[in-house]
């Protein structure tokens, strides 16, 4: 797929709030392990921040809901990974 292909197939799954489809792109793109664990810690790290800014007050539920969100497509991520891995 090219660049343009692919960058229009994510921005779809963005707009129909699509996570499942959305995953699976980020979890197949051709990079390397180590990138993969970052896109997993940086989700970790944003709902991790949510999360504080929701004890804080700042927009709790707004906020409440996006780490939520984080945790659940990171979960997603790493049981993802491990079934893979168990296949292998």
């Amino acid at each position: 797929m090219d660049k343009e292909a692919f960058l229009h197939q994510l921005e779809s799954t963005v707009t129909n709030n699509d996570k499942k489809a959305f995953i699976d792109m980020i979890f197949d793109l051709p990079v390397a392990g180590n990138n993969k664990q970052m896109i997993k810690s940086a989700l970790i790290n944003n709902a991790t921040a949510c999360s504080k800014l929701a004890e804080m007050g700042i927009d709790s539920k707004e906020n409440l809901e996006t780490a939520v969100r984080l945790y659940g497509d990171s979960r997603e991520l790493f049981s993802k990974e491990t079934s893979e891995g168990e296949q292998k």
